[in-house]
């Protein structure tokens, strides 16, 4: 990986790439009330997105979260082995809630390009080459506008509310220097004190911190993380060095 850290609602998702994902609720509402919503949130999110995303952390607050995922080859997502296929299939009878987006080999040029006449969050990018990655792009920013859906409509429905629950275009920062990912799953762990909802990170219950160092099956990708810093130890004492230096982390803020 080579460059620096981008941030966009509108930058695509890239096979292969890591991606640092923030969303917020409108007009500083709660998105949490209970933790079962909590759990639900997580259940649906799986659901939605583990078959395009590998989650690396994450960080669940009431009223936003953070997710570092990395974007699956190619290979391993159901639908996108057989492209043909998929743009020759008949919607006629298509019930699915994933359809299909943009990406991109290009990443400067996804960068700098022009949104001057966007109106809408699917890119439309000149010279683009790659007819998977575009599809694969598509399918990933449908699916989290049907996780956000889904959710939204079981809280509505707990809090008789109406309406949207979260800001419509949600943040992701495209990471290409492979140095940031320790800090920045660290930034992630560290949102709780942050934002003064605990004093000790490590004992929150709606973060990746502590259920890394636990040996539970999960969809986590601890193995990686902890490779990441160099092993378990490296791991917990990365986090107690850099949680009382908060300086070190400010480039990696989304939040505004």
């Amino acid at each position: 990986m080579t460059g620096d850290l981008h941030i966009e609602t509108k930058i695509p998702f890239i096979e292969g790439y890591f991606y640092h994902v923030f969303n917020r609720s409108n007009n500083k509402e709660k998105i949490f009330y209970t933790d079962d919503n909590y759990k639900y949130f997580l259940q649906k999110f799986d659901k939605y997105l583990l078959e395009y995303l590998e989650v690396y952390a994450f960080c669940l607050l009431p009223t936003h979260f953070h997710f570092l995922v990395k974007v699956k080859g190619s290979k391993d997502l159901v639908g996108f082995k057989n492209l043909q296929g998929l743009i020759n299939r008949d919607d006629s009878n298509d019930d699915s809630e994933c359809l299909n987006l943009a990406g991109r080999e290009d990443l400067q040029g996804l960068i700098n390009r022009d949104d001057s006449n966007d109106n809408s969050e699917y890119l439309n990018l000149a010279g683009q080459g790659d007819l998977q990655g575009l599809e694969i792009n598509k399918t990933i920013i449908q699916s989290f506008s049907n996780f956000f859906n889904c959710y939204a409509k079981s809280i509505n429905k707990q809090e008789n509310r109406h309406g949207s629950l979260f800001e419509k275009h949600f943040k992701r920062k495209i990471i290409d220097k492979e140095d940031y990912l320790s800090r920045i799953i660290f930034y992630i762990h560290l949102n709780p004190v942050y934002h003064h909802l605990c004093q000790s990170f490590e004992n929150y219950p709606w973060s990746s911190y502590a259920k890394i160092l636990n040996n539970r099956q999960s969809k986590l990708k601890k193995k990686e993380v902890l490779e990441f810093f160099g092993g378990k130890e490296n791991y917990i004492y990365f986090h107690s060095k850099m949680k009382r230096n908060f300086k070190e982390i400010d480039k990696y803020i989304i939040e505004d």
